[in-house]
């Protein structure tokens, strides 16, 4: 689903001024009928959404939000268009695809004039969405002389982790320069994580999230309906469902991916790290077992990970900081020499849960 496809933007705690950013380039896309709502505390959802229904329905409501939008894109000037940190995180890629597809137009003109007044263009003309002509970059791989073009990914985008941004260079759709940053909340809100009174709550929030980050790569991958039905395994084991049947449902979508040739073949060794499986008697590596191999071992990882937080029904631990820090700094590395669909894959298998390491850093070690 994408900003054009909704109706509600639920906002939930209150983002930081850079995440706030993001919020409103996401809401300027949402069509009409729409509603917008801030939810600080989890028990006041079920109301906020009943709020938001009974806003789509508000007629006049409506009519007045249709018509202030289209009194400020009359008045907009070309140069108040969104920067492309606050633009292009919030669309899919295949919208990126598209803006840098455009913008090879005017360097084949300027290889078929005998003028040089097409190079000197001046840079600062308004783009659609803010997105800027491509810049010369150094050669590519082959000698070839390729533009170059810096490309925002996130905090907000389909199936993405929340709060993460990447900054690509691309040279034509390759990244070949990766930088991370995380958003999260504003800083004077002190991140809370609720507590419910149920036996192994910590192990069932730690399973809950590895479906969550399974569904999120089986999506990316393509494969919609394992991925709704993990989507609605997290759910159970969040509600309290029986575990032994919340267990049984994750172990027949890892029998699935497990048996899929299509997609072992397909993103075999893409995002490789470490030796994966590690050699009997071999030089360890300082890859922790989760993040080991490509993409397809990641995910088989998660989801053993839960069926066996599941099966243990034991108090469990909380999310180790150390080990989402690796997800986040090792993602540069791994995404470096792939096209812009092969390091969604990548993202989405390594996943890092950026509200654990910003509360990990704000705490302090």
């Amino acid at each position: 689903m994408s900003s054009a496809d909704a109706d509600v933007l639920v906002v939930c705690g209150r983002p930081s001024p850079e995440l706030a950013k993001a919020v409103q380039a996401v809401w300027v896309q949402l069509p009409g009928p729409r509603a917008r709502l801030l939810v600080d505390d989890a028990r006041e959802a079920a109301a906020a959404l009943e709020q938001a229904a009974a806003a789509l329905l508000d007629a006049p409501r409506q009519r007045a939000d249709a018509g202030s939008r289209g009194q400020a894109g009359a008045q907009a000037e070309p140069s108040s268009a969104p920067a492309p940190a606050e633009s292009d995180g919030d669309q899919d890629n295949s919208d990126d695809m598209d803006d840098m597809g455009d913008t090879d137009d005017p360097g084949d003109t300027d290889d078929s004039s005998d003028t040089d007044d097409s190079s000197d263009m001046d840079m600062d003309m308004p783009m659609p969405g803010g997105v800027p002509l491509a810049g010369g970059g150094q050669d590519d791989r082959d000698g070839l002389e390729m533009d170059e073009l810096t490309v925002p990914l996130g905090p907000v985008l389909p199936h993405w982790p929340a709060g993460l941004v990447v900054r690509c260079v691309l040279h034509g759709d390759v990244v070949v320069h990766a930088q991370v940053s995380t958003l999260g909340p504003a800083a004077d809100v002190a991140p809370e994580v609720a507590e419910i009174a149920m036996d192994g709550w910590q192990a069932r929030r730690i399973a809950a999230g590895e479906c969550d980050s399974a569904a999120r790569f089986l999506a990316v991958a393509g494969w919609d309906h394992p991925s709704q039905r993990l989507r609605s395994v997290r759910d159970g084991i969040l509600d309290g469902a029986p575990s032994q049947d919340c267990a049984r449902e994750v172990a027949q979508v890892t029998r699935q991916v497990r048996r899929s040739w299509l997609l072992r073949w397909s993103v075999r060794g893409l995002g490789l790290l470490g030796r994966a499986p590690r050699p009997p008697g071999g030089v360890p590596d300082d890859v922790p077992a989760l993040l080991r191999g490509d993409v397809r071992d990641r995910l088989l990882a998660r989801l053993d990970h839960a069926r066996d937080l599941l099966l243990d029904g034991g108090a469990g631990e909380p999310a180790d900081p150390r080990l989402e820090r690796q997800r986040l700094d090792r993602l540069p590395e791994v995404v470096t020499g792939l096209d812009l669909a092969a390091a969604r894959l990548v993202v989405a298998s390594l996943d890092p849960n950026v509200s654990v390491v910003r509360r990990h850093s704000v705490a302090g070690p």
